[in-house]
């Protein structure tokens, strides 16, 4: 019993010390400041202030005000004093454009209007991808300063006490949900979880969460995942009605439902409402946009995710994931990396990798970078493995790896319920085409909700390029729009 009331102890000193106030936000963006040494560079810093302020405005949990005015006297803008009465303001973000090098880089401080103080809260590189990719990095590292949580899988005090053993088993649930072990056993954590506390609401929406997965993945039948999954999140927003996850999971099942960005859209506002430094949320919306081929707004939105946690090799392995869906080996590759770094267990994956380079021009490149990252980490077998550069002629996986995934899926299939798409990828993948791509038609014509993962599917390298897969594509895709703002209703 001493234990048990250390333990209540602890929990309850933790809760107490999580929902005191922390310190102030900042209020103001103000101009980005050019200080590179080189005029011509001016427009440059004002379209880099701007891209940020765009993302910066629309993020819950900030009141950011953009003070952008060209005709401003620099002693104006340089007096803190006069900034802090003009804006009513105690605390700011500047941007700085400088010379590193022979390149440019981007820097966000947070100020305080009344000491001076500066903190560097975002750095980025100007490189290859331009304005737009510096200010995505930017953003993302801002919010994950400003909004980052202690503790991620916890974002936001209980409302009440929480039964220990229900507290443990949703900590455990996010980890296996996280992580590359099989998810049912998330979702029977969840469930004891909340079998252990039933007033528990994150671990309602936990079990919302699991379920949403496997409906998604095709791991159980759409139907009955989404009514699972639907049914805990209602669970949980009945308790806590600033349950975010919950709220996201909602808007998720709304969008894969109605094949609509703009019908989860009102789930998405309440949830970044109620909880804007989860990672989850903004993961969640980064999946449906890529699902809807809104590359950058994907990116953006998973990036955010890891900057919210930065230490989870899931969100880097989600932002490598969007990376080769659009072709872009070059920044995936280093997400990669810091998905293995960041969890060891996923190191015996680093051979399956190279599948993923189809197209990219840079098969040999990255053979021999995995190679050199195999053998850093003391990983003998998937250094000696992988083939030398050059030995490979062959694009998308090997006719004898994509033949093993298909016996897998198949005796899967045998055991439980397995989507048809997944064998119909892997039909494709293992060298049987015809077999494959007129399932995946069929799938298509069907209304599958998971024929919108197509342009994502590494197993399919060998036909993508095909006028009949490009056909493909075109009907699976889902009709143009974007999250708009709107007020959630239900």
């Amino acid at each position: 019993m001493a234990t048990l009331g250390l333990v209540v102890l602890v929990t309850a000193v933790r809760y107490q010390a999580e929902a005191a106030p922390g310190p102030p936000l900042p209020q103001v963006l103000l101009p980005l400041r050019n200080l590179s040494g080189d005029s011509a560079s001016d427009d440059l810093a004002r379209g880099l202030g701007d891209a940020l302020a765009r993302r910066l405005s629309v993020v819950p949990g900030l009141t950011l005000r953009h003070t952008w005015r060209g005709d401003w006297p620099q002693a104006a803008a340089d007096s803190l004093p006069l900034l802090a009465t003009a804006f009513t303001a105690t605390r700011a973000l500047e941007g700085q454009l400088f010379r590193d090098g022979d390149s440019l880089r981007v820097r966000v401080e947070e100020v305080d209007l009344t000491t001076g103080e500066r903190v560097e809260v975002a750095t980025a590189a100007l490189g290859p991808l331009g304005v737009d990719d510096a200010a995505s990095r930017l953003a993302a590292g801002v919010v994950g300063h400003l909004l980052r949580r202690p503790l991620p899988e916890d974002p936001r005090p209980a409302r009440g006490p929480v039964a220990p053993e229900a507290y443990r088993l949703t900590l455990a649930g996010w980890s296996r949900l996280m992580g590359p072990e099989d998810q049912s056993e998330a979702r029977d954590l969840f469930l004891r979880a909340t079998q252990a506390d039933p007033s528990y609401a994150r671990a309602w929406s936990g079990l919302s969460s699991a379920w949403s997965a496997a409906a998604v993945n095709g791991r159980v039948p759409w139907a009955e995942g989404a009514a699972r999954a639907e049914a805990a999140a209602r669970r949980a927003l009945a308790l806590d009605s600033l349950e975010g996850t919950a709220w996201a999971n909602l808007g998720l099942l709304a969008t894969l439902s109605q094949r609509s960005l703009a019908a989860g859209a009102p789930y998405f506002e309440r949830a970044l409402q109620a909880e804007p430094g989860n990672p989850e949320i903004h993961m969640v919306r980064g999946t449906l946009l890529r699902y809807a081929r809104t590359w950058d707004e994907a990116r953006d939105a998973e990036r955010t995710a890891r900057a919210l946690d930065p230490l989870s090799a899931f969100y880097a392995e989600r932002e490598a994931h969007t990376a080769l869906c659009r072709g872009r080996a070059a920044e995936a590759l280093p997400l990669y990396q810091a998905q293995v770094e960041l969890n060891p267990r996923l190191r015996s994956g680093l051979s399956a990798w190279p599948a993923r380079w189809h197209g990219s021009g840079r098969w040999d490149e990255a053979i021999a970078e995995l190679r050199t990252l195999a053998r850093s980490m003391g990983d003998t077998a998937t250094a000696t493995s992988c083939p030398a550069p050059a030995a490979r002629t062959v694009t998308g996986p090997s006719a004898p790896r994509g033949e093993a995934l298909l016996q897998r899926r198949l005796r899967a299939a045998e055991r439980g319920w397995v989507a048809h798409y997944l064998i119909e990828v892997a039909q494709v993948g293992a060298g049987h085409i015809e077999e494959g791509m007129a399932g995946l038609e069929a799938e298509v014509a069907a209304g599958s909700r998971m024929v919108y993962k197509l342009p994502c599917n590494p197993e399919i390298d060998e036909v993508r390029d095909t006028p009949r897969f490009q056909r493909l594509l075109e009907r699976a895709a889902w009709p143009a729009a974007r999250f708009a703002p709107a007020t959630a209703s239900r």
